[in-house]
């Protein structure tokens, strides 16, 4: 019962409730893509998907129950499993002890199998797991800010994709339709509840009280598509800000030369509010400003 709880809450099934376990001990671990998971989590998890149907079918031979005289047709009796599923929401680790000589038992074996790799990789699993995605959520916070104001930084880089537009400067891997692109898709990006997943987390595993399972929930929820759109974002905007930026210098370059004292001072004007936007989306590589 609490290796499929465990799975079921890895696999990204809500499980805040206890009604919620309950269902999520019966639904399939689906195929999630996996890829960017730390090694012991993935490793942890399709041992679990391996032994899931077979834990399964004990579990239900455990706890169904005939109503009326019938025996064809079963219910699930789940005032058996409740005790043990709050024990195990608990700290999301595994509260019963196995007995030694389950493993002799052809019945139980995968039980055992399925614990062991429990007991040997879930806290490292975790641990891991917190790594790779702190490691990634600060590096976007370094660049949007922790308080991320979605809707102030698409305005400004929109009205700065326009005015590069304008003046011919601009540059970048994305022309101004496929950054456009890019900037409806972080619009639609989901990325305050990942922030506030994150902080929740971080904040779980600062507290010296904690049980580093309390983690397994908030880190089995799947933000890779917010992570990749984030990172897409950030990557696109800071090429077009620096390829934007080094054009209108070399405008201004070329322009001073010819003595265009007029035309250089729009394009003064496009490279500062270049270089601002990129210093109010914290990237700042040096030198900001144009002069």
């Amino acid at each position: 019962m609490e290796l499929l709880a465990i799975s079921a809450t890895m696999a990204g099934h809500p499980t805040n409730s206890l009604e919620d376990v309950i269902n999520a001990l019966f639904l399939e671990l689906e195929n999630n893509d996996d890829e960017n998971r730390a090694s012991s989590w993935k490793q942890l998890f399709k041992s679990l998907k391996k032994y899931h149907n077979d834990l399964l079918e004990i579990v239900q031979s455990r706890i169904a129950c005939t109503k009326g005289v019938s025996t064809k047709f079963q219910i699930i009796d789940t005032i058996q499993i409740i005790e043990s599923l709050e024990q195990v929401r608990k700290s999301w680790q595994p509260q019963c002890e196995i007995p030694e000589d389950v493993h002799d038992n052809k019945f139980f074996k995968d039980i055992y199998k399925a614990r062991q790799q429990v007991d040997d990789l879930l806290e490292k699993a975790i641990q891991e797991e917190y790594e790779r995605q702190l490691y990634i959520y600060q590096r976007l916070i370094s660049e949007l800010g922790e308080d991320i104001k979605k809707k102030d930084v698409v305005d400004a880089l929109k009205a700065a994709m326009e005015a590069a537009q304008d003046a011919a400067v601009f540059r970048g891997k994305k022309d101004f339709d496929g950054m456009t692109t890019v900037l409806d898709q972080f619009r639609r990006t989901p990325i305050n509840p990942y922030r506030d997943t994150m902080k929740r987390v971080q904040t779980e595993k600062e507290n010296p009280e904690s049980n580093v399972g309390k983690l397994l929930q908030d880190l089995s929820k799947d933000y890779q598509k917010v992570i990749t759109d984030s990172s897409e974002f950030l990557d696109n905007t800071n090429n077009f800000l620096d390829a934007s930026i080094l054009e209108a210098k070399s405008r201004i370059a070329e322009l001073e030369q010819s003595d265009g004292a007029t035309v250089e001072s729009s394009y003064e004007e496009i490279c500062e509010g270049l270089a601002n936007l990129r210093n109010l989306m914290n990237e700042i590589k040096g030198d900001t400003k144009c002069s």
